[in-house]
């Protein structure tokens, strides 16, 4: 009869689309698997390269403090130290992690793109984006103190010879009078502002590394 073969060739396209339909989910479910193993290798990656530069930015950041309290402390004692050692940690006080730049390609791509929706672990892609949050408010951080921190130095620098400090031959033709420096409040007070912001710089770093942390252990947890 001809509706029960008009019904045969019906089942029989039906169950053509269904299977092309499986065959295309199937196909783009090994795509979107072969996506995610990408990025959480580029991930890893990216993290490994941002890892590195926190570890270098921190100890600018701990070198740029503990300077900052030698000088404050020296500049307090009746007896001074040498000079080349004030100019040392005044200039060295000076320092900052202000070029610490995080690498952040994979991030990015996969908070801002939608691509995120690829990582099946749902603690991972919440660690994704805490670890995203976590870069911007430390850069924010970073370039918000900036302008402080050189405005101190611009102080600084009109209080002493940054030739002086720079090259210690020159100690003779551009001399530091640290006693009266020691003596002025407006030069202790530039000092304690570096010390504020290398701090301040500190604690967003360390705040940052422990994101990246908790950010890897998630990964590496994905990729076993």
């Amino acid at each position: 009869m001809p509706w029960r073969r008009f019904a045969a060739e019906f089942v029989v396209i039906v169950v053509g689309v269904l299977v092309a339909l499986a065959v295309d989910a199937a196909r783009e479910a090994r795509g979107d698997r072969g996506r995610e193993a990408t990025y959480l290798l580029q991930l890893r990656a990216d993290l490994d390269a941002t890892a590195d530069n926190l570890t270098n930015a921190i100890s600018v950041e701990e070198q740029a403090r503990e300077n900052a309290d030698r000088a404050i402390a020296a500049l307090g004692t009746s007896r001074l130290s040498p000079s080349d050692s004030l100019a040392a940690w005044t200039l060295a006080a000076t320092n900052s992690s202000a070029s610490f730049h995080p690498t952040m390609g994979t991030v990015t791509a996969l908070v801002e793109s939608g691509e995120l929706r690829l990582l099946r672990d749902n603690r991972l892609r919440q660690s994704v984006l805490q670890y995203h949050s976590a870069v911007a408010s430390t850069l924010r951080i970073i370039d918000g103190v900036g302008p402080h921190t050189w405005r101190t130095i611009e102080r600084l620098g009109g209080m002493l010879s940054w030739t002086a400090l720079l090259d210690r031959g020159q100690d003779q033709r551009f001399p530091i009078d640290w006693e009266r420096l020691a003596s002025e409040r407006s030069f202790h007070s530039a000092l304690y502002d570096l010390r504020l912001v290398a701090n301040n710089r500190l604690f967003a770093l360390r705040t940052l590394r422990e994101n990246l942390e908790l950010l890897r252990v998630e990964l590496e947890r994905s990729l076993e």
